[in-house]
């Protein structure tokens, strides 16, 4: 995975470009670094480059959209324009589709274990 990649998937989700999308490869970053410390032992990540990087994209689109509808609850005076229950499920079940694709390559952090009694 690079940066570099991850951007330009993360630039066709959100409709940024230029400045605007350089704003926001921090969370691209971010987002390749939590994938990164997630995968399994042995995985090779350059035999699922593509997969990875559109993975990351999708994280990093969800990121960008709750950070756009947070500020869009801050201030009522912004450029910003996303509507949003509808955008934030839109982006977390693309998120989730992601994941879900790429889960035999993820540590599984979800197990819980409880007791029957």
């Amino acid at each position: 995975m690079t940066v570099n990649a991850i951007l330009e998937k993360f630039s066709n989700l959100s409709g940024l470009s230029g400045d605007s999308l350089e704003n926001w490869r921090y969370i691209c970053e971010d987002s390749m670094i939590e994938l990164r410390a997630k995968l399994r032992e042995g995985v090779i990540e350059e035999d699922h480059d593509r997969i990875l990087c559109a993975s990351a994209a999708a994280l990093s689109f969800y990121k960008y959209v709750l950070c756009i509808l947070i500020r869009n609850d801050i201030s009522s005076e912004n450029m910003y324009s996303i509507n949003g229950n509808v955008t934030r499920s839109i982006a977390y079940s693309l998120w989730n589709d992601y994941k879900r694709m790429i889960s035999h390559l993820l540590i599984d952090d979800q197990f819980t274990f409880r007791g029957i009694i």
